[in-house]
């Protein structure tokens, strides 16, 4: 038996593993295990700091930051507290009951209907100012309920966690994920709101972030058109530009002749004259920005034709044309008459 050796390039072997890594890289996702250092590879859709430290007497429950994004078809919460998590005494444990009668393991596990310890989320899932659905963790597990707090989603938590002191830290943390369906859980990744909330039955202590929303702005559409002709006035227009966000102008235009990656021209008005002076085809760029900051662009290509030449009037024409306007002059003369 024939057996042929198979040489493969060592270029080849790089460039696989190159594209190894980069797969890799872009599956790489936030791990719900109450270690928040993989947040670092995410640009979170909302983060909001609570500077008031000590404003409430549990520092288990006094939320410092809360933080969201959606990735795919799934939304990941964290809340952040100055203390640690799930300790309901401030011993600097969570595993033990210690003092506290309302600490369990597993933040209030075996506590009825999540009535003593909790942290917990209201989602506003469009942005239209009411709670469509309230994420809790408590009793050692997590659930997803409709607004009135009673009606579960099953299965709609894929994962819920903070870390116990019993093991390696950080201990200030719970991260929770939940997966969006668009039927059972229907969140719009473009506008949503999220407020954080810490509560705990020791010492009456409640703590929360506030409402905080996450809105992806529309940037403006940019229409670029151009008509005349050369030697003659050529007009490059962005009027048909809009700007896509409610209350929202046009505010600027930049206008790059030769679509040279280089604006050649800012105006406020949606007009301009180019610098041509000869027939052709002209590839333009125009940038619209608005009072928003947003921008959009249009890139096109624009044809100038020649302008129709104007025919001469020879000596025979010019004493033709003056006959005719004597004949005309006569008739006027006639009518008045």
């Amino acid at each position: 038996m024939n057996i042929k050796r198979l040489r493969i390039p060592i270029a080849v072997v790089a460039a696989m593993a190159v594209l190894t890594l980069l797969a890799s890289s872009a599956a790489a996702m936030i791990t719900v295990d109450g270690d928040p250092t993989d947040w670092s590879s995410v640009t979170p859709d909302i983060h909001c700091t609570d500077p008031d430290e000590g404003d409430v007497s549990i520092e288990g429950y006094d939320i410092s930051s809360l933080w969201g994004v959606i990735e795919g078809n799934t939304l990941y919460v964290r809340i952040d507290v100055y203390g640690v998590a799930g300790d309901a005494d401030d011993d600097g444990s969570n595993t033990d009951i210690g003092s506290s009668q309302y600490e369990k393991p597993g933040v209030g596990e075996g506590a009825p209907q999540c009535s003593y310890e909790q942290y917990y989320v209201d989602i506003d899932s469009d942005n239209d100012g009411d709670v469509d659905y309230v994420l809790n963790y408590c009793k050692g597990d997590s659930y997803l309920f409709q607004a009135d707090g009673t009606t579960e989603i099953p299965g709609a938590v894929t994962a819920a966690a903070h870390r116990p002191t019993s093991g390696p830290g950080p201990y200030h943390t719970v991260e929770l994920s939940v997966s969006i369906d668009g039927t059972n859980c229907d969140i719009d990744p473009d506008d949503y709101c999220l407020r954080g909330w810490a509560d705990t039955q020791a010492g009456g202590a409640e703590d929360n972030t506030g409402k905080e929303c996450y809105h992806h702005m529309l940037p403006p559409t940019a229409v670029l058109s151009g008509y005349g002709c050369v030697p003659g006035a050529i007009t490059l227009s962005g009027c048909g530009s809009r700007a896509n966000e409610p209350g929202a102008t046009i505010v600027k235009y930049e206008w790059d002749f030769d679509n040279d990656g280089v604006y050649d021209e800012e105006t406020s008005s949606c007009t301009t004259t180019p610098p041509w002076t000869e027939p052709g085809d002209y590839t333009v760029g125009l940038r619209v920005t608005d009072s928003n900051g947003l921008t959009g662009v249009d890139v096109d290509t624009i044809h100038v034709p020649p302008c129709p030449e104007v025919p001469a009037i020879g000596p025979i024409g010019l004493v033709a044309l003056i006959g005719l306007l004597g004949i005309f002059g006569a008739g006027m003369i006639v009518r008045r008459r």
